[in-house]
């Protein structure tokens, strides 16, 4: 995989304007953007940009139609200006596309081609534009008036920084086409990540490492097509389940934890699918892979406002009716970090435990979350929406596992074998210059 760096046009870039694709979507927090890790991976690309002389314009989306999280991003503006007061000027114009949402409007165009050496301008939510997730091809997507716009207001070079919608054919991410792209500094260092776990899983195949994957969360839809991927071609040897996983494992070896535990496997996505849905080609898989699926002996429930763990042949009647699944019990702990002390590999979507829902069914995630940062034999990666929280909950610095992915869907569909359209644009810039 080979694609340019921004060291590769550090000097080339003084007094030239640079748009550079962010990802830093997030949830408002009392109408204003916490300080993410993402805001702060963006920071940094930004700053390199402006380091070298680039006039720079920061492009992000925040939400997605329909979302409460569809917002305008004068909290981003704000967040980053409150970062960086070294900045000589930083520019929010407001509303910067024009009244059919299809380009920039005068006045952005202007601020564009007035841009100085050092100084930022941030563009409205790119997912107000009217074609940015439109169905196109590259080349349609090269002809957009909000991409001409931005090239004819003097934009010289694009950057991805956005490795977390790498994985998405938009405007903003595979349309600049007519300029050098450059990987920015997340993108590298995902890529960077990616390619070590890639190593690792071969090592798999051939039986010379042992990688072991931790699916929890409460989607299974998110690492499915990876999980059926690695079964396919042997790249890894164990799958721990938690989270509503689990429990679908437990319901398909006939196992009956009860109509509340079933609930939530009931509830559909935002495509209509629901856990439930995949049942059948799980339990397929699970019958062709017996030896790599590690069952739960014990799962904890919540009970009358306590954690009650149960072996899962003794569930009585009245915890089946009243309380749900919420965590794997300590038997299950101690055999997860038996297979864990024996894999040179591990990779972990998802909370094992529901503790967003109570705290005390935070003791699956935790036990293992300490695991991995005291056995540095393991290359422990951690990758997905909900790992910020997980790392934050409990008191951990990305810094003290191997290898922590921004990125939940753009991450598994590389492991998986797929293109992400992203990089293949930033690899087809480098084939071109």
């Amino acid at each position: 995989m080979q694609f340019h760096t921004i060291e590769d046009f550090k000097d080339k870039l003084q007094n030239q304007k640079v748009f550079v694709r962010v990802d830093t979507n997030t949830t408002l927090e009392n109408g204003e953007m916490p300080l993410t890790s993402r805001i702060e991976q963006a920071l940094q690309t930004i700053n390199k940009l402006t380091g070298y002389g680039a006039a720079v314009v920061v492009g992000a989306h925040n939400g997605r139609s329909g979302e409460t999280s569809f917002v305008s991003l004068g909290p981003l503006f704000s967040m980053l200006q409150k970062q960086n007061p070294s900045v000589p000027k930083m520019i929010c114009p407001g509303n910067t596309y024009d009244s059919e949402y299809e380009g920039l409007n005068n006045a952005a165009r202007d601020t564009i081609k007035n841009l100085q050496s050092g100084e930022i301008l941030v563009l409205e939510n790119l997912r107000f534009l009217k074609n940015e997730t439109a169905k196109m091809s590259i080349d349609d997507f090269a002809q957009q008036k909000f991409v001409l716009d931005l090239l004819d207001s003097g934009v010289s070079h694009y950057v991805l920084d956005g490795f977390s919608v790498a994985h998405r054919a938009h405007m903003s991410i595979v349309g600049f086409s007519k300029v050098p792209n450059m990987a920015g500094l997340a993108v590298e260092k995902e890529l960077k990540g990616a390619a070590k776990i890639k190593e690792l899983l071969a090592q798999n195949q051939t039986g010379d490492g042992r990688v072991t994957f931790i699916f929890g969360g409460a989607k299974i839809q998110d690492y499915f097509q990876l999980m059926e991927s690695a079964l396919e071609n042997k790249s890894v040897s164990k799958i721990l389940p938690g989270g509503l996983f689990s429990s679908i494992c437990l319901i398909i070896n006939g196992y009956d934890l009860g109509q509340p535990s079933r609930v939530p496997l009931e509830k559909k996505d935002s495509k209509g699918k629901s856990t439930l849905d995949y049942q059948e080609t799980l339990q397929k898989l699970m019958e062709k892979h017996p030896d790599v699926f590690v069952m739960p002996e014990d799962v904890a429930y919540l009970i009358d406002g306590k954690r009650v763990e149960y072996a899962i042949d003794e569930i009585p009647q009245e915890a089946r009716e009243k309380g749900a699944v919420l965590d794997i019990g300590e038997k299950t702990i101690l055999k997860y970090k038996q297979v864990l002390q024996e894999s040179n590999m591990a990779y972990w979507k998802g909370p094992i435990g529901a503790f967003d829902i109570n705290p005390l069914f935070a003791k699956g995630s935790q036990e293992v979350l300490q695991l991995l940062k005291e056995n540095k034999q393991i290359f422990s990666v951690m990758g997905g929406g909900d790992t910020g929280q997980m790392l934050s909950k409990f008191d951990t610095l990305p810094s003290e596992l191997s290898y922590v992915s921004l990125s939940g869907g753009a991450l598994i569909q590389i492991l998986a074998g797929n293109d992400l359209p992203g990089i293949a644009a930033l690899e087809k810039s480098y084939k071109a210059s």
